[in-house]
């Protein structure tokens, strides 16, 4: 009886170590498991920071419209921000930086909060006022104080297919605010500076007034409907040549640009993997209101993937000339480069 007795303790106590075993197990598991999924949050947040320091807090920019083409996107549903801004022009501070000078309008700043840091002073509000990062003072020899005057050569860039020259004058700004240094735009060659609304129209004649649009939508995940609005903006619009949506989706890259025949070609997550014939150009950018110097290459092999009946499909293509450039500004974009 006592040997029954002892095996059935030892049983007992074998069944409760091991169900112990099987609880601390679990434990640890749904632990591990919350900690992978908060690292994740903490990646995804970082990532998200990361894009908005560099490309702005916005999903894509339509650009050089008029103002009928700006009411239609602010009427639209499907937008849950649209903030409008003008180029007033570029300065060329050296062979490698140029500043771009541009005015916002309502709470668009908002959306460049790298952009919008006051060191001194306040940022513009009226006509002809500015406010300039202090690298940018220095580079510019500026000696003076927030209220001075400073003089600023600069000339309004192209708008694609519309206008033949560029616009050249010499604006006397009111200084009103030194902004924070910001580094990020040497890498592309472009900083950039604020003026107050009401700039533009005083500096500008009318053929070369056209608006900037950043927007956000409702939606953010339907990469569907992301590429069948890149498409319908590009064949709608003057002037766009190449749009990049590298942050519409978590992981995704989607560039949508127009042939030589004009026809709309969409690439998800596309990279460059060959390129031949460098040569310097200068670039009007889609997502920047400044012209960028940069080195883009004549004959280009790109790898990227096509939609075809809702999957992705690996696809391999040469390109050159006009079409090669414009592909590369938008893989410039997809990797955060603003160029």
């Amino acid at each position: 009886m006592k040997t029954y007795r002892a095996l059935a303790y030892k049983e007992l106590l074998a069944s409760k170590i091991t169900s112990v075993l099987i609880l601390i197990a679990v434990i640890l598991s749904t632990m591990m498991t919350t900690a992978i999924g908060q690292s994740l949050g903490i990646l995804s947040a970082m990532r998200d920071q990361q894009a908005i320091a560099l490309n702005g807090n916005r999903y894509a920019t339509f650009v050089q419209m008029d103002q009928a083409q700006v009411d239609k996107i602010r009427a639209d549903p499907r937008i849950s921000y649209a903030g409008v801004s003008v180029s007033v022009g570029t300065v060329e501070l050296n062979r490698i930086l140029t500043l771009g000078l541009n005015e916002y309008w309502g709470d668009s700043l908002s959306a460049y909060p790298s952009l919008s840091q006051v060191e001194e002073g306040r940022l513009p509000e009226r006509p002809m006022e500015i406010a300039l990062p202090e690298d940018v003072l220095q580079m510019l020899g500026f000696s003076g104080d927030v209220g001075d005057t400073i003089s600023l050569a600069a000339s309004k860039a192209l708008r694609h297919g519309v206008q033949t020259s560029d616009f050249s004058y010499t604006g006397q700004f009111t200084l009103t605010g030194i902004l924070r240094s910001n580094y990020l735009g040497y890498s592309a060659g472009v900083v950039q500076g604020i003026v107050g609304k009401g700039t533009a129209e005083a500096l500008l004649p009318p053929d070369y007034l056209y608006y900037n649009v950043d927007i956000r939508t409702k939606e953010k995940a339907a990469f569907q409907e992301t590429m069948d609005d890149l498409v319908e903006t590009l064949t709608s619009m003057d002037g766009a040549a190449c749009l990049a949506a590298n942050q519409i989706g978590a992981t995704t890259c989607i560039i949508a640009y127009l042939d030589d025949d004009d026809q709309p070609h969409v690439m998800y997550n596309p990279r460059l993997l060959q390129a031949l014939g460098a040569f310097k150009a200068v670039e009007g950018c889609l997502s920047l209101e400044a012209d960028s110097k940069v080195t883009r290459f004549d004959r280009i092999k790109v790898g990227y993937s096509e939609l075809v009946d809702g999957e992705l499909k690996p696809r391999k293509k040469d390109f050159n000339g006009w079409t090669a450039q414009i592909i590369q500004h938008g893989i410039d974009h997809c990797k955060g480069k603003l160029v």
